[in-house]
């Protein structure tokens, strides 16, 4: 194989891997029962030893939000129990599917948020996996490549 096609399939291989490390980074929501569950933190990046705020959007199968659910979440690493309990999980005025809870992430690492929701439709019990250091912000884990973002990986496919 030539240089310039071994150059070629490395362009196509870094732009296929960028994609899939963006893919892998998108996603704290998770399917409960009848309930889509999308959780984030403030702050955005989860520090150790700091208070935390979990936030969890509860919505329907219609996407339309859940009002009036009873919420209650926990983030703990793992098998490893630390004292930490449920928090209730109080909803957002003028953010109607909006529900907030404390947690605290006491050591670095790997987390388990749990959320159990009671509301209308049934109770469920959801888990998103954490990790300290991590960008939960809603924009950081929907966020999609578009065309425009890869223009230039598709630029040097053909160029080179």
């Amino acid at each position: 194989m030539n240089l310039r096609k071994r150059i070629r399939l490395s362009v196509i291989a870094m732009g296929l891997f960028t994609i899939a490390c963006i893919a892998a980074e998108a996603g704290l929501k998770t399917q409960a029962g009848p309930y889509q569950v999308e959780l984030w933190t403030e702050p955005a990046t989860i520090p150790v030893g700091q208070p935390v705020q979990l936030m969890v959007k509860i919505t329907d199968t219609a996407g339309k939000p859940v009002t009036s659910a009873s919420v209650r979440a926990i983030a703990q690493m793992p098998g490893m129990a630390m004292g930490e309990h449920m928090e209730t999980a109080l909803p957002q005025p003028g953010q109607p599917g909006m529900y907030a809870a404390p947690a605290h992430f006491a050591m670095d690492g790997a987390y388990t948020a749990t959320v159990k929701i009671a509301a209308v439709s049934g109770t469920v019990s959801a888990e998103l996996p954490l990790r300290t250091g991590q960008n939960t912000s809603p924009s950081a884990a929907g966020y999609r490549p578009s065309l425009l973002s890869l223009l230039p990986w598709i630029f040097l496919a053909v160029v080179v």
